[in-house]
């Protein structure tokens, strides 16, 4: 009888999800209600250089071990200037890897938007953005897509045996 292999491997490995939020107020803060209603654990990183030296847009991660899914919140605005620029509506965008379903990302984006100092929520078409994967691609730290692509191999490794 022929082995059945299954290779975990998504057929676009780097497909994530982007939540765009609208909301006023500070980065800090947000982070801190989004912890609380998903129950993550959100954590200030480096943050992402922006066009000028005056500028930068922070970041905030999380990494479920148990679920292989990487939460980073990216701050979109500064002033007039945007992290991306196509998200204009968004203040704030989260950007999930690992989500396995539709239905996780409308729940999740059900809980972000019952947060009282959320204006809005709203799910992106990572594949109807003009610089979509390449710009947020760009926003995880070297050592973190390392790090991430060392567990994804792990776990393919010990699911192939």
């Amino acid at each position: 009888m022929a082995k059945l292999v299954l290779d975990w491997k998504d057929e676009q490995e780097d497909s994530f999800a982007l939540i765009g939020i609208s909301c006023h107020q500070k980065d800090y803060r947000l982070c801190w209600e989004l912890n609380k209603i998903l129950e993550i654990e959100l954590q200030k990183e480096e943050d992402i250089p922006g066009p000028t030296e005056e500028i930068s847009f922070s970041r905030y991660y999380y990494n479920n071990e148990d679920f292989l899914q990487d939460f980073y919140l990216i701050t979109n605005k500064i002033g007039k200037i945007f992290f991306a620029a196509e998200l204009k509506q968004a203040d704030y965008i989260l950007q999930i890897y690992g989500l396995r379903s539709e239905y996780e990302v409308d729940e999740l984006v059900q809980k972000i938007i019952s947060i009282d100092s959320v204006l809005t929520a709203s799910v992106f078409d990572t594949e109807k953005l003009k610089y979509g994967h390449a710009l947020f691609y760009t926003a995880i730290p070297k050592k973190k897509k390392e790090e991430h692509e060392d567990l994804l191999a792990a776990f393919r490794k010990k699911r192939i045996k």
